[in-house]
């Protein structure tokens, strides 16, 4: 019964990871103007006097350098994951969507890499 338990964690994390592939450019797009509405919020509210310029300076570059670190984390964690896949089918499902990824960029910018 643990197994089966286990096995079936792993496929919703599989899921969960396809998912975030097949909605790349909306969760990219999603975290772009949420990091820009929030460096413009903070640099006017250091602009009106609510706080120092050099104090949202460093709480933007400290938000970035975080941000950053999460995302890697996840990529990371994501890529773990794949690899992992031992099932045909699953494998094949992640193979496919991991191609109709490829294959979309590379029609958006003309090239492969």
């Amino acid at each position: 019964m643990y197994t089966h338990q286990k096995n079936h964690t792993f496929k919703s994390i599989v899921e969960i990871c396809l998912w975030t592939i097949r909605y790349h450019d909306v969760i990219v797009s999603s975290l772009r103007l949420y990091m820009f509405a929030a460096t413009i919020t903070i640099l006017i509210l250091a602009v009106s006097g609510a706080f120092h310029i050099r104090s949202a300076y460093m709480a933007i570059v400290i938000g970035c350098l975080c941000i950053g670190l999460l995302i890697w984390v996840f990529s990371e964690v994501r890529k773990a994951v794949l690899l992992g896949i031992e099932e045909p089918d699953l494998k094949e499902k992640a193979h496919r969507v991991m191609l109709a990824f490829i294959e979309s960029h590379r029609v958006k910018t003309g090239r492969f890499f």
